[in-house]
């Protein structure tokens, strides 16, 4: 996609995204919307050693210290409000999964 698409995406989309980690060795979780314009760059720099702040990216929508997990109560909000799903990721993969296994079957 075009920078330019994205660039345009930017004004009324966001991805959001549930981010845990340490913050001078604290744990912490935080949903993020991230601009789709940076989310390739969020993407990597999250590979990466390097640190970073959040709102580089996108904009923190709620966030919470001593876990890497959100209360349950956040989670149903951010799902209210946003249409959050936390299975999100999992039947992704799960279905990606699948249909590689359905075209690698002989046929």
């Amino acid at each position: 996609m075009s920078d330019e698409i994205m660039k345009e995406m930017d004004e009324g989309l966001g991805i959001i995204t549930l981010v845990a980690s340490d913050i001078d060795g604290e744990k912490f979780w935080a949903y993020v919307d991230i601009l789709p314009s940076k989310y390739n760059d969020f993407l990597a720099v999250q590979k990466g050693d390097t640190p970073y702040k959040l709102t580089d990216f996108g904009d923190i929508l709620k966030y919470g210290l001593g876990s890497y997990e959100p209360p349950a109560e956040v989670v149903a909000e951010m799902a209210e409000l946003y249409g959050t799903d936390p299975e999100f990721q999992d039947k992704l993969k799960n279905d990606v999964e699948r249909q590689i296994a359905a075209m690698r079957a002989p046929k």
